[in-house]
């Protein structure tokens, strides 16, 4: 089994038992988003040139433990099953323990769970009027904050009160 298929059954068990075309799968089985977007990277890494991935699901239904995964696995996808990253090059992704990102939905999530009325509109309209921290990491023109920048962020508004 390659990497990267391996990282996503141990998340998702269920994609071990997952047999036949990727169209009767999907049209035979009831799955949330996130099952959804774990199905569809399953696919992907099995015969990506028959089945496309488009990142912007993992933006819209993933949160940051689960982006993370997918990251790393796309590392392993290139690096182990692939060999198209050849040198021993470091690349942005580490470690889940070591980094946590925040996307919009986490960001209001966060400061909702420490008194503010945050709604995820709220974040992006203030990230639009650049009245957030700069963002951490972007992916597909989507950010994402470290939680320490978010921490930062929280109590300078909490400070303001």
């Amino acid at each position: 089994m390659k990497k990267s298929v391996e990282m996503l059954v141990l998340r998702m068990p269920f994609l071990g038992d997952i047999s036949g075309e990727k169209e009767d799968v999907f049209k035979n089985g009831r799955f949330t988003d996130v099952e959804k977007v774990f199905l569809e990277l399953y696919f992907h890494f099995l015969d990506p040139e028959r089945h496309a991935f488009d990142m912007g699901l993992v933006y819209q239904h993933l949160d940051s433990e689960d982006v993370i995964l997918v990251l790393q696995a796309f590392e392993a996808f290139y690096r182990q099953d692939n060999y198209l990253i050849r040198r021993d090059t470091a690349l942005f992704i580490r470690e889940k323990e070591s980094l946590e990102y925040f996307n919009q939905r986490d960001f209001a999530a966060y400061m909702n769970s420490h008194g503010h009325s945050f709604s995820r509109a709220k974040i992006k309209v203030y990230y639009d009027r650049g009245k957030l921290p700069k963002e951490d990491l972007l992916i597909s023109s989507k950010p994402y904050w470290l939680k320490e920048t978010v921490e930062k962020y929280e109590k300078k508004v909490n400070n303001k009160r």
